[in-house]
């Protein structure tokens, strides 16, 4: 029998915990993209190719710190789960892999996403904005960016570890209204009364604070931490906000590089996104026995294309990291920080390559 109050005690220390991995994330690169904004008056920076390729080579090295650390910090809560659920950590190579230290966004590397604020800023400029509006976007769409892809590791991390565990038959969202700014959305409560198929991956919003609760076939704590906390939230708000939330109507968009994401039933998916075609697979018991976690790095033909995406990239970073070295020996501009973020980043995807090819 579950310890519900622990595991609630749990679940928030997991919450706060990842909260506090994204917001030292977002300050690191609200930091970033101020220093490269002062580096050119009027914002000459944003149009500089090997200046931007520079801070995205930073961020990127942020964002892939910080996601990793998420997925170290659900590997630590998952474990003391399992444990008062009585139940062994799963003994499956896939989920004790470097694998999935390394990040891309559906064959989109994280080197390409974390230059999009470069690219925001350019656009807010293009169409009025003032220097300093442009920059409050750029650093809001690396804060978005951070936050949305800390969530996937975390929630992709615990459906592959649920999904390699013994008696575990599926998993849930569970809320966290008294850690979020604004109250939990009404989406996110809508959906806390899912349950999700171990092969499905729990869809998540730009700035999502859930976590996941296992559910086995005598348990489901989750369930009831839910119940107790949309309680007091209906106690509080008084009875309108039921009859509000019995009015939301989600729908589950899936997204062309994060995977399936929550959007209200009456609003347009994002860009670059399509509805999945739902077809309900057979049911199927609950197997007692081993399950093998999903399959990390595709076939040897997927790893060919990730490894020669990652060479592309680092040659290009060499190639811009050259023109920022010939820049510095003229002595007219100060760019020692901008190597040191690109060097850095070189040296990174080639460890990620030899890591891919040889598994050293």
């Amino acid at each position: 029998m579950s310890d519900l109050r622990y595991l609630d005690v749990l679940l928030t220390a997991h919450t706060k915990a990842t909260i506090s991995l994204a917001e030292m994330a977002v300050r690191q690169l609200a930091a970033l993209w101020i220093t490269v904004d002062r580096m050119k008056p009027e914002g000459g920076a944003w149009y500089d190719g090997d200046l931007v390729r520079a801070a995205a080579a930073q961020a990127a090295t942020i964002m892939q710190t910080a996601i990793h650390e998420s997925r170290t910090e659900a590997d630590a809560y998952i474990e003391e789960v399992l444990k008062d659920f009585d139940i062994e950590w799963p003994d499956v190579h896939e989920i004790d892999t470097w694998e999935y230290e390394r990040e891309e966004r559906s064959g989109t590397l994280l080197d390409e996403v974390a230059e999009r604020p470069a690219e925001q800023r350019r656009y807010q400029t293009s169409i009025g904005k003032t220097d300093e509006e442009a920059l409050a976007a750029a650093v809001d769409r690396a804060s978005v960016i951070a936050q949305t892809d800390i969530a996937d590791a975390s929630r992709s991390r615990a459906q592959k570890i649920y999904r390699a565990t013994p008696v575990v038959t599926g998993y849930r969202r569970v809320i966290r209204p008294e850690l979020s700014k604004t109250g939990t959305c009404g989406l996110c409560a809508v959906a806390s009364h899912q349950r999700y198929k171990l092969d499905e991956l729990m869809p998540i919003h730009d700035r999502c604070k859930c976590q996941t609760m296992p559910i086995t076939e005598d348990a489901d704590p989750g369930g009831a931490i839910n119940r107790a906390d949309l309680n007091r939230l209906y106690e509080a708000a008084g009875s309108t906000l039921a009859q509000d939330l019995k009015r939301v109507r989600i729908s589950t968009g899936e997204h062309g590089e994060l995977g399936p994401v929550l959007t209200d039933a009456g609003l347009a998916i994002p860009a670059g996104s399509a509805r999945p075609d739902r077809k309900k697979p057979p049911r199927k018991q609950a197997s007692k026995t081993r399950r093998e976690a999903p399959k990390s790095g595709g076939s040897a033909a997927d790893k060919e294309k990730q490894i020669a995406k990652r060479e592309a990239q680092a040659e290009a970073l060499t190639d811009s990291l050259e023109n920022l070295k010939i820049r510095q020996r003229k002595g007219k501009e100060d760019l020692a920080e901008a190597i040191s973020w690109q060097t850095e980043r070189i040296a990174r995807l080639k460890q990620e390559i030899t890591q891919m090819r040889y598994g050293k």
